[in-house]
């Protein structure tokens, strides 16, 4: 059939493909270029004339050659101009009306990087005066900045401007294909604001690109610029991070040391934990204020690591390793927020050496127990403090730990636990004291509904019966709170003990 039609004239064509089916024609168009050339604008002539969305045609919803955009890409695709110019003359390249279609179409023309159909598109729409979508200029941009094509972006980049976000997205390509001459198109055919130009200097430092930075700052970024994701300059990313090659060249490149982020730390107390990048600093006058009780202290920022290192080379500034040196009474708020940050042993060592333990150690005990803290707990019991002390309200060390999961089980369940096991092996008569109210540590622990807790204290002898001031026993106080996981493991627990004394 198709050697048949090839050789009628092309307007008998035309007319026969207006009176054939409509799948008929879609298949003649999809399997033959020539009649496909000839019978496509049928074909759109019918789309033209819908009065409704294009899915309401007879032929198949999956055809290619449904629309604008379809046609056009197609025409591109299989360099007909003869099909282009029929579809122009249909009033396809009115940008106005089939502007979508015509940006599927430039799409296609730079992924197949044919640049000739690209200056087509282009020159269509800018006869009309005017310029393709934003976002599609910007998609454009992106899409020939990642082949990499100068020629065809910096056309692009000659039409129209592009938003900060496609901008910046442009740069950012270039860097990643570590592309020099495309970024100094970008930055020559633009006039980005400082602020981009901040915004790809954190991106180009972020990765890496020091070449590109370079560049960037040359033309006008600011090396102390502070980013809007983080708030830090990028001299604080790097202490964070403990780069030493990318702190000496930001710092060789004018970054300023002492510049705050907006949290109002700097890249000392961020750097804190490294002796090294700390060093660096100190040499480029680093300021390094000396311990207060706000958590810009580097000192205080140095106790979170699980190396003592930055700690004692912070401390020694201070004079901490001199002989006699102890933390002064109205130190002990400050040396209290170190302690809760510790996570190295050698660092709470080295305070509670320096510390009036033995005057304060009890203070201690209770001050961080809603932290947990086990390793300090270790310590202060190897320093003789007592785990029979008592605090505000005649409570021991086990009812803080029992109570301490009303508010923090989430956070901190399993490091207080692990305290509380200590205290109970450590010292198990605990679970016998009362505090002013007669209440033991049993009666708080039903009362948060603590399974583990209640668990630990029955386990080392705690009695569910107890009375307090109020006559309420741990059973009635869990029943009154609704807590039934309590109520029955604690009548289990005296059933399964009545059980065991009757053996």
């Amino acid at each position: 059939m198709a050697a048949t039609l090839l050789s009628l004239p092309n307007e008998l064509l035309l007319q026969l493909g207006e009176t054939v089916p409509d799948g008929t024609l879609y298949n003649l168009i999809l399997t033959n270029r020539h009649l496909s050339e000839v019978l496509t604008p049928v074909l759109w002539k019918f789309i033209n004339e819908a009065e409704d969305d294009v899915a309401i045609l007879p032929f198949a919803s999956s055809s290619r050659l449904n629309n604008v955009g379809d046609l056009l890409t197609y025409a591109i695709g299989v360099e007909n101009m003869v099909m282009v110019q029929k579809i122009r003359g249909l009033g396809g390249l009115d940008y106005e009306t089939y502007g979508d279609g015509m940006d599927e179409a430039l799409q296609a023309a730079i992924r197949e990087r044919k640049y000739h159909w690209v200056e087509f598109l282009l020159n269509e729409v800018e006869k009309q005066e005017n310029t393709f979508d934003p976002d599609m200029l910007g998609e454009a941009v992106r899409m020939a900045a990642s082949i990499p094509d100068l020629p065809m972006t910096q056309r692009f980049l000659r039409h129209g401007t592009l938003s900060k976000t496609y901008w910046i997205g442009a740069c950012q390509q270039a860097m990643r294909n570590k592309n020099q001459p495309l970024l100094n198109l970008i930055l020559d055919q633009t006039q980005p604001a400082v602020s981009e130009l901040n915004d790809v200097f954190i991106f180009a430092v972020r990765h890496r690109y020091l070449d590109m930075a370079e560049i960037v700052l040359e033309r006008g970024a600011d090396v102390n610029f502070r980013s809007s994701w983080l708030g830090e300059t990028s001299l604080q990313e790097a202490a964070k991070g403990a780069d030493l090659e990318l702190l000496q060249w930001l710092l060789d490149h004018g970054a300023d040391v002492n510049v705050p982020g907006l949290n109002g730390r700097t890249a000392v107390s961020i750097a804190a934990p490294y002796v090294p990048v700390l060093e660096l600093l100190a040499r480029h006058a680093a300021h390094i204020p000396r311990r207060n009780e706000e958590d810009l202290s580097p000192l205080l920022r140095s106790t979170d690591s699980p190396c003592s290192k930055g700690f004692e080379w912070l401390l020694a500034r201070e004079g901490g390793f001199e002989e006699g040196f102890r933390f002064q009474p109205e130190e002990f708020e400050w040396c209290i927020r170190a302690l809760t940050r510790g996570e190295c042993a050698e660092t709470i060592s080295l305070l509670l050496d320096r510390m009036d333990w033995a005057e304060t150690g009890e203070r201690i005990l209770f001050h961080v127990q809603s932290y947990g803290k086990p390793e300090l707990l270790n310590q202060l019991i190897m320093r003789g403090v007592s785990l029979g002390a008592r605090c505000n309200g005649g409570r021991t060390i086990l009812h803080c730990y029992a109570s301490s999961y009303l508010d923090m089980q989430d956070r901190w369940d399993k490091p207080i636990f692990q305290v509380t096991k200590t205290v109970l092996e450590k010292r198990p008569e605990g679970v016998f004291e009362v505090d002013e109210e007669g209440n033991t540590p049993l009666h708080v622990a039903v009362v948060v509904g603590n399974m583990d807790v209640v668990k630990a204290f029955l386990e080392h002898g705690a009695l569910p019966l107890a009375v307090n001031k109020e006559g309420d026993t741990p059973l009635e106080l869990a029943q009154r709170m609704d807590n039934v996981n309590v109520v029955n493991m604690l009548n289990k627990w005296m059933d399964d003990s009545k059980g065991a004394t009757t053996e």
